[in-house]
């Protein structure tokens, strides 16, 4: 699998394109700003961008949202039914607080249960719902791979904040738990923000988890 990360937005959110390595098409995956250089990341793969994969509403993930849905008519959003009920409401996507306005987003084009495994390209994805630090957070697990796509839900010895709206510290953290603890101990995790992990790093040496 191919995987590039780029670092956008006033918050240094990791945008990924990922595809497999004989796809002609890719998946975006958070977002966060920069539109004209996630364009400009996406065009320098040679391939067409199918859809982007939202890992939760918070709008410092989707300020390019827009930009690369205007500049790509045809391109597709996913994200979980709780993410996409709540994605419009400037409350639940933090705009005023990150943008400094009231932003509503579109309702996505399609939604994902727990579970529920997709294709992008030829790379087969499962959605994971992981709540605690949003209600409608999902992962992006390529089994192939072992590799996990876990938005802001844990970092490289830390995990994601627990309050904003929705936001529960203990079901996030046993939530971690749970899906970390079912994974094997070198499946990378590619957070939101920082640098990728592995699973059973996490569980032995981060604070929070142990």
């Amino acid at each position: 699998m191919d995987i590039l990360s780029l670092e956008t937005g006033s918050f240094v959110v990791n945008c990924y394109i990922i595809a497999d390595e004989n796809s002609k098409t890719c998946a975006v995956i958070d977002p966060g700003g920069d539109g004209d250089m996630i364009i400009e990341a996406i065009e320098s793969t040679g391939r067409a961008p199918e859809i982007i994969l939202i890992t939760h509403c918070h709008f410092d993930h989707l300020g390019a949202l827009m930009e690369l849905r205007e500049h790509y008519p045809d391109l597709k959003t996913g994200c979980h039914a709780i993410c996409g009920e709540r994605i419009g409401e400037p409350r639940h996507n933090l705009s005023v607080l990150i943008a400094g306005e009231a932003i509503r987003l579109p309702a996505p084009d399609i939604v994902f249960e727990d579970g529920e495994t997709f294709t992008a390209g030829v790379l087969e994805i499962t959605a994971i719902h992981l709540p605690g630090h949003s209600p409608g957070h999902l992962l992006f697990h390529v089994p192939s791979e072992e590799t996990v796509f876990v938005g802001d839900v844990v970092f490289a010895g830390s995990v994601g904040r627990s309050d904003f709206p929705g936001g529960d510290h203990d079901a996030l953290i046993s939530n971690i738990k749970r899906v970390l603890g079912s994974l094997p101990a070198d499946a990378i995790l590619y957070p939101g923000h920082g640098p990728a992990t592995t699973a059973g790093r996490e569980l032995a040496h981060n604070q929070f988890l142990i």
